[in-house]
């Protein structure tokens, strides 16, 4: 996948980032190298990680700016967990996980108010609502099994985005935005304590309630048939790639006190879905914004199959946008290369699904960049290219489409998409 992306296409959208070599280009944060509006506030943040980055190991962690998207970071030196902390928050990929320059001086690693502050405190990833709703003593496996899951990824270090447990009266304003094979999609506002604050006092401190709006997609009949199984794949496959550029955000599990109401909370994106984006505005899309977009998915593919697992339902529906970044979402049918065998049914969209696949089953790497491809010729012509009316590609479509698009991604032959 990042043989896909040129460094014609990367250095075009951040024309307008001021740099002088490779080595200054480092500070600018993913939303800023992959063209999209950025918070000057969340930019800074991750300048600053990279500065302190810098000064512990004389050199910077991302060399190249599809590096700075999509490689995970490595901390080759011996430092606190603490520190470690800090640096894997302020160099989240993603904007909004970084937290703001508040919460950072209210970090016990800081120094603020260390003592009176480390008395009252639970790190995010301990301070989970998992208490509330799950009780030892239940014999229900599924809960159990989640249950490690969830650890699982609060102790993961190296995590930007750790899973919770999230009681389902935390979750208001529900309203039912989709339907779907496995069951609805609702969106809604979880109601959440995730940010500490001083008192007037500067003395004591408390949690402070903040307000994200989440989509819920429900899990029905998970009991029926092979339901259990493949929720929790799910579940196992998104966790592997959680908060990275291009992913959506997976929060957590809602659940009742009777554990019989399971729900996925993710994160909500507010310009819905590419199928729909580019039904309303086709037109009034910029070029930088499409290419923008494609390498949103590139990235978010690359990390998939960089963790070796096969998506197996890439579509426009699939993709979902916001004002920070393009995020492939929907792992229901992902699986690790090592489970895929030759499959008699088929899955996924057409025409987005690969020859090999309609005529033996056969899903891999080269099926998902297959749909990838296609994907490509919908977001330049708003067409399919096996559809009736057959896009058609004019000199305003850049010669990067021209080149990988049609040459290289939608070669019949599965051999000559690796």
């Amino acid at each position: 996948m990042e043989n896909l992306i040129s460094d014609e296409l990367i250095y075009g959208l951040v024309y307008d980032i001021q740099y002088e070599d490779d080595y200054n280009i480092s500070y600018a944060s993913p939303e800023m190298i992959s063209g999209h509006n950025y918070n000057p506030e969340f930019s800074n943040l991750w300048s600053l990680g990279i500065l302190l980055y810098t000064m512990i190991h004389a050199d910077v962690p991302f060399k190249k700016p599809f590096d700075t998207i999509t490689r995970m970071l490595m901390i080759e030196r011996e430092i606190s967990k603490e520190c470690s902390n800090i640096l894997h928050r302020l160099l989240a990929k993603k904007p909004h996980l970084r937290g703001s320059f508040k919460s950072l001086l209210n970090d016990s690693w800081i120094g603020i108010n260390t003592f009176s502050k480390r008395r009252v405190s639970n790190n995010l990833k301990g301070c989970t609502d998992k208490n509330i709703i799950i009780e030892k003593t239940s014999k229900n496996e599924t809960i159990h099994e989640l249950d490690e899951l969830i650890e699982e990824s609060q102790n993961d270090i190296g995590s930007s985005l750790s899973l919770q447990w999230i009681p389902s009266n935390s979750l208001k304003d529900i309203k039912l935005i989709g339907k779907g094979g496995f069951g609805s999609v609702f969106s809604a506002t979880w109601i959440s304590q995730s940010t500490m604050t001083q008192a007037s006092n500067k003395h004591h401190f408390h949690w402070q309630k903040t307000l994200t709006k989440v989509a819920l997609k429900e899990c029905i009949s998970i009991h029926k048939g092979d339901n259990l199984k493949n929720f929790l794949t799910e579940m196992k496959n998104h966790t592997k790639i959680n908060g990275l550029w291009g992913i959506i955000d997976f929060y957590g599990i809602a659940c009742s006190h009777k554990h019989d109401d399971l729900k996925i909370v993710l994160h909500y994106a507010d310009k819905s879905d590419l199928s729909e984006y580019l039904a309303r505005n086709f037109t009034s899309i910029t070029w930088r914004e499409r290419l923008s977009i494609i390498l949103d998915v590139a990235a978010g593919l690359y990390q998939i199959h960089d963790r070796g697992i096969v998506h197996r339902d890439i579509h426009p529906g699939n993709i979902f946008l916001d004002s920070s970044c393009s995020c492939i979402g929907d792992f229901g049918l992902s699986r690790e290369t090592n489970m895929l065998t030759d499959a008699s049914s088929k899955f996924g969209v057409l025409p987005y699904i690969a020859p090999e696949v309609l005529k033996e089953g056969k899903y891999s790497y080269a099926s998902d960049i297959y749909a990838f491809g296609i994907l490509l010729i919908k977001i330049a012509t708003g067409k399919h290219i096996y559809s009736a009316d057959k896009p058609s590609f004019d000199e305003s479509i850049p010669s990067f489409y021209h080149i990988h698009a049609v040459i290289r991604n939608l070669q019949i032959a599965q051999m000559r998409r690796h």
